[in-house]
């Protein structure tokens, strides 16, 4: 009694009461309140989902969680935060029971190989291992077909570097992941030779730069040269496997629908005899539908439909049978009930305006429909001349490609070039001998035994013709000779300011000359100084002074353009002296 009548031993209550609540005057603890409750810390989000670390952090790959950095950390600046709604997000996702039940699995698994009960553990494999399927993700995190056309970069880039990546790199890493990845990479490149659809080509140090236009999308991936691939030791490839996994069925999807809309079979026949011998994008045999398909709706009215409303065919005829049915009962109720009574003319006028007025109503709604079935079409239309628009700088020629050359990257920038490709092998001297070649590639000093009926080139003469959309003259690619710089046709030389020489050359030789285009620019700059002197006089001092910024910025930019221009002067000067 004495010890409660202090206030020392005071029962804690058994439900509630764990947090003090902020009365006036009264701190509250740290975190409860205010934008650090907000988020969470990596260990406290573990032990909420009872998952271990290396599970935690595949799972936030998968659903696209990433860390937060809070203005204020309430558990030190040494931690990594999340949100608080991103780890409840989680809590729902059906993976984590997946990942538990594998967790069980290995388990079981592990202590009947210890035991040597080898018939247990094959049996345990067949039985309990639990399969882990990424498809609902690809839905949740792109919910439209564009978006997920829109980060294709990354998972064509990865997809392509695990393709000639050694396996073994982890535990994990199969040798199946690089034939999966290798197939999903050349299905990808038929659809891009059969839409016509590649842009532009850049070979650096680090692999050939692909640029191809999908549905309106400009998308770039890495190829890797094919060389041996060291794997370095400083680099966690199982976090890049969890990627690559995800990856996987993400263009498994993307190449589905590719397919599907142009009317393709998915996957496309692999022939044997073909892969065998080394062919690339030779191997895989297009085939048309038998029937044809329904093309198939957009994902964003996909969203609006709900799939356990959809009513079949044979249940929509029956419920047509039925209104109709109902109808004609009405019409002959209604003419029993006018002849007792003698309705009067007027009312049945009424009736037949209003009847009259929905008529009209639905009419002018289909109408609307048709308008934007029209404009759908039209947008239709506008994506086919885009993905149509065709790259003929090859037409008519068949090129052969010398083993040493990268004959893939080659043969794919021929082929949507509009060009025929033979590949020189081992085994077959009738490539070698053909009498339609027309053009030679060699990456040697030296070809001993030419043919005079054609003509011989270095590879970078494929690239640089396809970017610049014409047949560069072949006597400065020549087999021995030094090759000219190979310009990076990502890089806009106008907005930079500085165009290089090699680019007016490459201009030149192509039939494209500027003399024309200067004139215009310079009509343009005159009309648009003349706007921006406009503009200014209109401008608050606020945005003058910004304008001043911006200004100021590209006058010096342009000073070190004029500078690498003088440059450049004063080194072919000094050619032309010593010449």
């Amino acid at each position: 009694a004495c010890l409660f009548a202090m206030g020392k031993g005071r029962r804690k209550p058994l439900i509630g009461g764990g947090k003090k609540k902020a009365i006036s005057g009264r701190e509250t603890k740290k975190g409860i309140k205010g934008i650090a409750s907000n988020y969470i810390h990596r260990t406290k989000a573990v032990r909420r989902l009872q998952v271990s670390l290396k599970d935690f952090r595949r799972l936030c790959i998968l659903k696209g969680i990433y860390p937060r950095d809070p203005k204020k950390k309430p558990h030190g600046n040494d931690k990594t935060y999340y949100h608080i709604k991103d780890i409840k997000f989680l809590m729902h996702e059906p993976l984590l029971q997946k990942f538990r039940d594998m967790k069980v699995f290995v388990k079981r698994y592990q202590k009947a190989m210890t035991r040597k009960e080898f018939s247990i553990a094959r049996n345990l494999e067949k039985t309990m291992k639990p399969t882990i399927n990424f498809d609902h993700l690809v839905k949740e995190r792109y919910p439209s077909f564009v978006d997920a056309i829109r980060d294709l970069d990354d998972p064509l880039s990865m997809i392509a570097l695990f393709s000639l990546m050694p396996s073994k790199t982890c535990e994990e890493h199969e040798a199946k992941l690089a034939v999966d990845c290798s197939t999903l990479m050349r299905e990808f490149q038929h659809w891009v030779l059969r839409m016509k659809a590649l842009r532009k080509v850049f070979v650096s140090i680090k692999g050939i730069y692909f640029q191809v236009r999908v549905y309106g999308q400009d998308v770039t991936w890495l190829m890797p040269h094919k060389f041996k691939q060291q794997t370095p030791r400083d680099v966690d490839f199982r976090v890049m496997l969890t990627f690559l996994q995800f990856y996987i069925t993400l263009v498994r999807f993307v190449n589905f629908k590719l397919y599907y809309d142009i009317g393709l079979r998915y996957p496309p026949a692999l022939t044997e005899d073909l892969e065998a011998n080394g062919a690339n994008l030779a191997s895989f045999k297009l085939e048309q539908m038998k029937e044809p398909q329904r093309s198939i709706v957009d994902d964003a009215e996909m969203d609006m439909i709900d799939e356990n409303d959809a009513v079949s065919t044979k249940e929509q005829e029956k419920l047509q049978e039925a209104v109709t049915s109902l109808a004609t009962k009405l019409d002959s109720a209604e003419r029993e009930v006018k002849e007792s009574t003698g309705g009067d003319d007027m009312e049945e006028d009424d009736g037949e305006d209003a009847f009259n007025v929905l008529d009209e109503k639905a009419g002018e709604e289909n109408d609307e429909e048709k308008d934007f079935n029209v404009l759908d079409a039209k947008d239709e239309e506008n994506k086919n001349s885009e993905q149509t628009e065709e790259i003929s700088v090859f037409k008519g020629l068949v090129i052969l490609l010398g083993r040493e050359t990268p004959q893939d990257a080659l043969e794919f920038v021929i082929l949507g070039g509009g060009g025929e490709v033979l590949r020189e092998s081992e085994e077959s001297r009738d490539s070698i001998v053909n009498e339609r070649v027309t053009h030679q590639i060699v990456d040697r000093p030296r070809k001993k035994h030419q043919i005079f009926s054609r003509q011989y080139a270095q590879p970078q003469w494929i690239f640089d013709s396809f970017n610049v959309r014409a047949l560069l003259p072949i006597q400065h690619y020549a087999v021995g000779n030094s090759l000219p710089p190979h310009l990076s046709p990502f890089v806009d030389d106008e907005k930079e300011g500085y165009i290089p020489r090699q680019k007016e050359i490459l201009k030149s030789w192509g039939g494209k000359m500027l003399s024309v285009a200067a004139k215009a620019e310079e009509a343009r700059s005159k009309e648009e100084l003349d706007e921006r002197e406009l503009a200014k006089i209109m401008m608050t001092n606020k945005k003058r002074k910004l304008y001043d910024k911006i200004q100021f910025g590209m006058a010096r930019k342009n000073a070190a353009n004029q500078k690498l221009i003088e440059k450049r002067q004063e080194i072919e000067s000094k050619k032309s002296i010593k010449s």
